[in-house]
């Protein structure tokens, strides 16, 4: 758009400047009319050229406005990019602390169940040996008394 404008800008610049040799070559032989409408061209390409540049300023502003907005967002996006990549850091230490905390607890929990397996068949072998004594013992009791 702005070098559409600057285009546009040339061209009437270029089309004074060829009215203007116009005027200064034929000066006498061109009628008053033909002065009056040649001084009106010119004045309304004078404004077009000014309401250009004008238009062209206005859209410079704008451009570095909008480039100062993307280079803004640019600078939050990193900004949180960063943030992102480092909770995601923390997130993956904290899920393998837990992953070999769970290992860990599982080992422990087998290691137990072990040893609780143990610790029953010791009290089902020596509560079968008590069972069997205190058997034993009865009948000798009994035969004692005889």
């Amino acid at each position: 758009e702005v070098r559409d404008l600057k285009m546009e800008n040339k061209q009437m610049h270029n089309e004074v400047i060829n009215l203007q040799s116009l005027l200064d070559l034929d000066n006498e032989e061109c009628t008053l009319k033909e002065i009056a409408i040649q001084k009106e061209v010119i004045i309304e390409r004078d404004k077009t050229i000014e309401k250009l540049q004008r238009s062209f300023k206005d859209s410079d502003l704008n451009n570095k406005i909008l480039k100062d907005e993307v280079d803004r967002y640019k600078e939050n996006f990193e900004v949180e990019k960063a943030n992102w990549l480092d909770e995601k850091e923390k997130v993956i230490r904290y899920q393998k602390q837990l992953q070999l905390n769970y290992v860990q607890m599982y080992k422990r929990n087998k290691t137990l169940e072990s040893e609780v397996d143990q610790l029953k068949k010791s009290l089902a072998e020596s509560s079968q040996k008590t069972s069997q004594s205190s058997t034993k013992s009865k009948l000798f009791s009994k035969f004692s008394k005889f």
